[in-house]
């Protein structure tokens, strides 16, 4: 059974979205290493710092997203 595939107008949102999912994802791991070490409860305390970073960094990178294309634009040429 194939997966249905989502309308392209999708994916301005969906690109931000999955990149701060895996950026917040790394951050946060290193940013709570960093202040705590690596006691028993890392993971948990990690896990509870993340989707707040997530949240707050998702509708960031939608909004800016076209800003950053923007600058790309102004800076790159064009092929």
């Amino acid at each position: 059974m194939a997966l249905r595939k989502l309308n392209p107008r999708w994916a301005s949102i969906l690109t931000p979205a999955i990149q701060a999912f895996v950026m917040t994802f790394f951050v946060t791991g290193i940013a709570t290493f960093r202040a705590i070490g690596l006691p028993p409860d890392f993971v948990g305390r990690w896990m509870g710092a993340w989707p707040i970073a997530f949240v707050i960094a998702a509708p960031i990178a939608i909004l800016v997203l076209p800003l950053a294309q923007k600058l790309v634009r102004a800076f790159v040429e064009e092929a």
